[in-house]
């Protein structure tokens, strides 16, 4: 990756960020919130939303003062509407502002429904609802219709409700994670959680449940759904989690609704009604890799598990996360064969990223036919980036760290039925994989606060990726797929 673009504008640490098309708004901790093109670099849009809610604006002097909380004026979440590019909302202490950029600075709508300060906020796909999360750890829903509060998950979390969002193909479903190391999904239209996920105990990639930890434990900070970023509908079970510990959770947000859909269906098929099995309860993986892989299907009932430092993962905690679809034309462009007598991991360590190597070994391990040069990438391989505190972006490949979990589960059926057999003499040894999770490492000098993806057709910059951190500018880097130890 190499550095395109340095956005300026802002006085404080950027805090936010969100895109539509090639126009991105960011917020920072001062209370401002700039909107740039980011094709011609000019800014388009600038609020002061200190003063929205009756805080001075910022001088050297209101700075200084005590009295005055700065964090009461950051401007923790932005977000476009997905039925508008020119709507946006924002969010600032315990309000959030709604903005029509064609009207001006002046905000069109104002809600104050949390007690407490406002953390995430996002917009559903018809730009009908509104859900805020907050401190108290609940999550409001407010019809943007109607203009008032639509359901209000009250118990949401224990702890700080620091991310929630809203799922595509299921309209009235949204996922929210906390600080009390959980990830729930709901039907807010009725108010019920469906199903939760605690990583308090540890369900890493290696499958072992690890003890409670006291020192930088799983809180989570972010999650982010495959369905935001990739059309295919298959990317809408994946989801991810950053945490704490500085590990990224990969799951199946839909596992405990098809478990509980097999469970109804078994027990009619008990009851002797002839059922066919329904495609939707296949294994996870022969989804998110399109071919079936070399372990049984009971390896993987949903998937769960966790890339962290064992893996080259965040060595503090991780901070935010953006999943990258698989059709990007770099992925192409960038494609570098491997040399005669060179493996796979000779590629990696040498930092080239050979899609039509993979896609071979692919088909070579799943033992089908081997894709041709015309593959059309999807969700088969689809990535995930991640920031962390240790300054770090990271960029992780779905479908390797698949194969390495399944490699991992296989392994560990096999030393368990080694610990049955008493005739038994030679342990299962573990095989490293051909191609390691890890596609891409960039060093950054700062902290990373937000990430996320954009197109830019203007200038020829195409797929960026754009960083907040705690400097002032918002720094945009062009995907290459060779490893570059890129700094800012």
């Amino acid at each position: 990756m190499e550095t395109v673009v340095k956005l300026k504008g802002h006085h404080s640490s950027v805090s936010s960020l969100s895109c539509t098309a090639q126009i991105l708004a960011s917020g920072d901790e001062d209370g401002w919130c700039i909107v740039h093109d980011v094709g011609t670099e000019q800014v388009l849009f600038n609020a002061d939303l200190k003063s929205k809610i009756g805080l001075p604006a910022v001088t050297s002097g209101a700075a200084d003062d005590p009295e005055i909380s700065q964090d009461d004026a950051s401007v923790s979440a932005v977000c476009w509407s997905p039925s508008s590019n020119s709507v946006l909302f924002t969010a600032v202490s315990t309000r959030a502002f709604l903005f029509d950029l064609r009207a001006g600075v002046v905000p069109q709508q104002e809600f104050s429904v949390c007690k407490e300060d406002i953390v995430s906020l996002d917009v559903n796909t018809k730009g009908t609802f509104l859900s805020l999360a907050d401190d108290s750890g609940a999550v409001q829903v407010v019809d943007l219709t109607a203009k008032r509060v639509y359901k209000s998950l009250r118990q949401a979390h224990s702890n700080i409700c620091s991310s929630v969002t809203f799922r595509r193909y299921r309209p009235w479903e949204l996922v929210s994670g906390g600080l009390d190391m959980t990830v729930a999904r709901w039907d807010f239209s009725r108010a019920k959680e469906l199903c939760r996920w605690s990583f308090g105990s540890g369900s890493g990639l290696d499958g072992n449940d690890a003890e409670p930890q006291m020192f930088n434990p799983p809180m989570v900070h972010q999650v982010a759904l495959g369905d935001k970023t990739s059309e295919d509908r298959s990317a809408a079970r994946l989801a991810a989690a950053v945490l704490g510990n500085g590990a990224i959770a990969l799951f199946d947000v839909d596992s405990d609704h098809q478990a509980s859909t097999g469970a109804a269906r078994s027990e009619k098929k008990n009851k002797g009604s002839t059922t066919k099995q329904s495609t939707a309860l296949k294994d996870i993986s022969e989804v998110i890799l399109g071919v079936g892989l070399p372990c049984t299907s009971t390896a993987l009932p949903g998937l769960r598990m966790e890339l962290g430092s064992s893996y080259g993962g965040h060595t503090a905690s991780a901070s935010c996360c953006c999943f990258i679809p698989g059709s990007l034309d770099l992925m192409e462009e960038n494609v570098q064969e491997t040399g005669e007598g060179e493996s796979d991991d000779t590629i990696l360590n040498r930092g080239e990223f050979s899609v039509h190597r993979y896609a071979d070994s692919l088909g070579k391990d799943a033992g089908v036919g081997s894709h041709s040069a015309s593959t059309s990438y999807s969700f088969k391989e689809m990535m995930v980036a991640s920031g962390g505190d240790d300054r770090r972006i990271l960029l992780w490949s779905i479908p390797r760290a698949v194969r390495a979990y399944c490699r991992q589960q296989s392994l560990n059926k096999q030393v368990h039925a080694f610990d049955l057999d008493d005739h038994n003499t030679k342990l299962p040894v573990p095989q490293p994989p051909s191609l390691h999770p890890l596609v891409l490492e960039v060093s950054h000098k700062r902290k990373v606060n937000a990430l996320n993806i954009m197109q830019c057709s203007v200038a020829d910059k195409g797929w960026l990726l754009n960083v907040a951190d705690t400097s002032k500018n918002i720094t945009c880097y062009r995907f290459k797929h060779d490893h570059v130890n890129a700094t800012t």
